[in-house]
């Protein structure tokens, strides 16, 4: 193959993105714009659920499927317990603001009910909280009166 062809297929390979991966959030919800503004360093944020719900999103924040986070083999993994596709629903509010928060990310797979896969976290906290597309704060999961919570650690 002539040079100019490799390095016109090496330029085409650079701008098609491979997406190999799909992120692990828990259940967006809403919070007051108010507050999300005054969040700082050691804030706790009280979680909605009871046990840790996750949903599986691609790019485009398209809803692939739902589990429940845990430690399978001394690992963050995410068991799969409903599959199914469809876009992750708009906030149209004025006073709150949907807040993402990302687990991590699992590698892109068929994505059965019953599977447990492993989950790849950044070393330096278990979550963060998007606002938008933008991230906000980092944070860890704690437990506040056997309740799920996250203690911001780093707000950005």
């Amino acid at each position: 193959m002539p040079e100019t062809q490799v390095r016109q297929l090496i330029a085409m390979m650079d701008r098609t993105p491979v997406h190999s991966q799909l992120e692990v959030c828990l259940p967006p919800f809403e919070v007051k714009r108010s507050s999300l503004d005054k969040l700082a360093r050691g804030d706790i944020l009280i979680l909605p659920t009871q046990q840790l719900e996750v949903t599986i999103l691609e790019e485009g924040d398209h809803i692939m499927a739902h589990g429940l986070y845990g430690n399978y083999r001394d690992a963050p993994s995410i068991l799969i317990v409903e599959n199914g596709t469809k876009p992750l629903y708009p906030n149209d509010s004025n006073k709150y603001e949907l807040l993402k928060i990302s687990l991590g990310e699992i590698e892109k797979r068929e994505l059965d009910r019953g599977t447990i896969i492993r989950l790849h976290q950044d070393k330096r906290h278990d979550a963060t909280l998007y606002r938008g597309k933008e991230p906000i704060a980092y944070a860890s999961l704690v437990q506040v009166d056997k309740k799920a919570a996250l203690q911001i650690g780093e707000v950005k």
